[in-house]
């Protein structure tokens, strides 16, 4: 949709209407000049449309399905400020927050919408429904190593409260610190398997790692981090020598944390 935005100056809803389009425009010096008309007229009508939003916060929900991720995006942040008002309806407006962040493809609209999320959930405890919603929707994401919004997950998951004691299930930090260590040692494997590096995906994850890790040693869970999956996650960033030189600082700050009880 972005790149058939970028060629034809219009967001498309659905493919087939491309289909005129495609077999009507052909590329040249006019098309350029009529593409850089409607890109100047649309960045106008996008801040038109920010500016009424801001004295109607509450109509900005019904601009989240935006085919335009820069207007989803803006929506989300004029939406998350309903947070801040003495008579915002937090419940409803956090619910169609997280209905569209579970159907937001794109990494700059879902950082936005799931930044406008966190305002409130950061503040919640582990067990609302929210906070489980949300969670179930983090934690299934990093389960796809190649997934370009996954700096903003662990973000998110390092942010968001965590339960320390009773069931280990998904709403314990030990769940998330295991998640996290595999998620690690997934995304090395995969750097090794195509013979490339990138260290942005790793160095966000080792400083989530390092965060909750912290949070789970206070908590005096020092003895089960040594003996969890995470210590093989932060050590598949030193097995493999070709690996980026900027993830081993961060991978020797968060191994201590996993060594000694």
């Amino acid at each position: 949709r972005a790149a058939l935005h970028r060629l034809y100056g219009r967001w498309f809803v659905h493919a087939t209407d491309a289909g005129p389009y495609l077999a009507s425009i052909a590329g040249g010096a006019g098309t350029r000049l009529l593409l850089a008309s409607a890109a100047s007229e649309e960045e106008r009508s996008r801040a038109r449309l920010f500016a009424a939003l801001e004295h109607d916060q509450d109509a900005a929900t019904g601009w989240l399905a935006d085919p335009d991720p820069r207007i989803r995006s803006g929506a989300a942040r004029i939406l998350a400020r309903e947070f801040t008002r003495a008579d915002g309806e937090v419940a409803a407006t956090l619910a169609q927050l997280l209905a569209e962040l579970e159907r937001e493809h794109e990494p700059a609209a879902f950082h936005e919408i799931l930044a406008a999320c966190l305002a409130p959930l950061e503040r919640a405890g582990p067990d609302s429904s929210a906070v489980r919603r949300l969670r179930t929707l983090l934690l299934g994401l990093t389960q796809a190593p190649a997934d370009l919004r996954c700096l903003s997950v662990v973000d998110a998951l390092a942010r968001l409260s965590w339960r320390t004691q009773d069931l280990r299930d998904e709403g314990h930090v030990l769940f998330v610190i295991d998640g996290l260590g595999r998620w690690l040692a997934s995304l090395c494997e995969r750097d090794r398997l195509r013979g490339a590096n990138d260290p942005d995906p790793l160095l966000g994850v080792l400083a989530g790692l390092h965060g909750l890790c912290a949070r789970a040693r206070a908590a005096g869970l020092g003895e089960e981090l040594r003996d969890g999956a995470a210590r093989d996650g932060v050590h598949a960033v030193f097995a493999d020598p070709a690996q980026d030189r900027r993830c081993a600082a961060p991978a020797r700050m968060t191994m201590p944390l996993l060594s000694t009880a």
